[in-house]
């Protein structure tokens, strides 16, 4: 009985930066950044079991010397390194390929609309961004606001400013509020009008995780939020308003409004003065849009929203109020913050990212030119997760991070600071990367180069912490991930679309002797095969 044979071809388009540099021609952990070779061809006949051998492109071509006979498949990797976000077309060929000209037609339609909270979030990171250039932004008077809020005690009410639209960042409402719970360092505040959909359990319960877990995690993690009034206090504030601003397309279920670091003026009417959260209220009838009960918003939704917050808050002191600079890249600032979810121990929403992530590689660039979509939201925090568990010292590494001077991938860059000539450039780190989500938790390969850590329990909240890509994730949502969205080719040739920082992976079944890899659009290719044992 014949064996069956099968390639694997992940194709992956990396959104580089020109100063990121070129390495070296060490080939270690079986990746190689090979970009630019002369050497456009590759002969793989003799390749060995597990054995990772990079492969030769030249012109964003490469042409591969397989062998049909033999009774194990292989796994090819194919990476191209680009500076611009792009879709591109991608051809396979068992012979020799039109020339790249033939392939200039890029496809549509791999791109989803943004969700509308993803839009709201663009709008508060463009909005961040700007702050620390613009002469309209007023530092707070301190002295009489500390001593106002210093005064509260549990039962007081309190008059806010919500941002009531995704679109403005001046339009808003006013809620009257009352502090159901203050801990040493919290104040949280409920909408009168939905007090009676949380009750003070609940409330104690998601202060006690503040105060105990998140506040002191993400400190020691990223560093110490601002103080602009002075009180030493955060505000937290659910709100039916946060729940009616997504009209459509989901939900807004928190955020971090930086325009409260600043005073009230014309320019900036919406300021609260003060460090603060808005979160959504729970809401079982649907009396704010899209019903959410009690338990799921305070088991499954809210925890995570304060770590992933919070880490907002830190990074903008980090980078604006103490470093003087501009915010960190959206898509590293929203990596690091489902991060901060995952290691505080309150993390049950990453996997319902991640499956939209793996359901469609191609569409989702790691490095979107916006602020990135839930899908590369996933994308992101897989990323930076694998980057977390490769460092010796991932605690150390995130810490550098928060505190770096620089942004995006100079920041990973200097922050990872290998000692590994195999994984201290960006199209090394994703090309590692992109081997990962093929082969993690498969049992194929052992070695943890190309496997994320087991999945373990928070000793503190009992949540799972870590990322599996082939489980059910026990998330509440019944999330079941299978690993990357794999397209098989039942002939040749084959096209396909890519975008920027994407991944394509395809399952050839009838290995022919010699296989082209072509792209148009100018993308920088490299990659490696890894012949397996099935």
């Amino acid at each position: 009985m014949m064996r069956s044979r099968w390639f694997l071809i992940v194709p992956v388009l990396v959104s580089l930066c020109t100063a990121c540099g070129g390495g070296g021609d060490a080939v270690e952990k079986g990746f190689s950044s090979a970009a630019g070779s002369s050497e456009a061809y590759t002969d793989l006949t003799g390749l060995n079991l597990s054995e990772i051998t990079p492969l030769a492109f030249e012109s964003g071509s490469s042409q591969v010397s397989l062998d049909p006979s033999q009774e194990n498949p292989n796994l090819v990797i194919v990476t191209s390194a680009n500076t611009s976000p792009s879709i591109y077309t991608v051809q396979l060929g068992a012979q020799s390929l039109p020339s790249l000209s033939a392939l200039n037609a890029v496809l549509e339609g791999n791109e989803e609309a943004d969700p509308e909270p993803s839009q709201f979030h663009q709008v508060l990171r463009e909005f961040e961004g700007g702050l620390s250039e613009s002469d309209d932004y007023r530092p707070v008077r301190r002295s009489s606001l500390a001593a106002l809020t210093k005064g509260l005690e549990v039962g007081d009410l309190e008059t806010f400013k919500v941002l009531s639209t995704m679109t403005s960042l001046t339009r808003y409402e006013t809620v009257e509020a009352e502090l159901r719970v203050a801990t040493p360092n919290i104040d949280f505040f409920v909408e009168t009008d939905s007090a009676e959909h949380i009750s003070d359990a609940d409330l104690e319960s998601l202060a006690d995780s503040f105060e105990g877990i998140i506040l002191p995690r993400d400190r020691s993690l990223f560093g110490d939020e601002s103080d602009i009034n002075g009180d030493g206090r955060i505000t937290v504030l659910m709100s039916c308003i946060t729940n009616r601003m997504a009209t459509s397309g989901g939900i807004v279920t928190g955020f971090f409004f930086p325009g409260d670091l600043y005073a009230d003026s014309s320019s900036n009417p919406a300021s609260n003065e003060r460090e603060i959260f808005y979160t959504l209220v729970p809401d079982p009838e649907g009396r704010c849009g899209v019903p959410i009960s009690a338990e799921f918003a305070t088991q499954n939704i809210l925890p995570g929203v304060l770590a992933h917050e919070f880490q907002h808050m830190i990074s903008f002191n980090n980078h604006v109020l103490l470093g003087k600079g501009a915010t960190e890249e959206p898509w590293l600032n929203e990596a690091m913050s489902h991060l901060a979810e995952d290691l505080c121990g309150f993390g049950q929403e990453n996997p319902s990212r991640v499956k939209l992530f793996l359901d469609q590689p191609s569409a989702t660039s790691l490095i979107p030119s916006t602020s990135p979509r839930l899908a590369e939201r996933g994308a992101s925090y897989l990323f930076l997760r694998y980057l977390y568990e490769q460092h010796p010292e991932g605690e150390r590494f995130v810490t550098e991070l928060s505190a770096g001077s620089q942004r995006g991938i100079q920041n990973v860059l200097s922050a990872f600071g290998s000692n590994d000539a195999s994984l201290d450039e960006f199209p090394e780190m994703i090309g590692r990367w992109a081997i990962t989500l093929a082969l993690s938790n498969t049992g194929i390969v052992s070695d943890p180069a190309y496997n994320y850590r087991p999945r373990g329990i928070d000793p503190e909240t009992g949540n799972s912490t870590g990322i599996c890509l082939r489980c059910d994730t026990a998330d509440g949502r019944g999330t079941v991930l299978n690993g990357p969205a794999i397209s098989t080719v039942a002939s040749f040739p084959l096209t396909a679309s890519l975008n920027s920082s994407a991944s394509q992976y395809f399952w050839i079944n009838e290995v022919p002797s010699n296989l082209t890899i072509a792209s148009a659009g100018s993308p920088t290719l490299t990659g490696a095969v890894l012949r397996l044992e099935r």
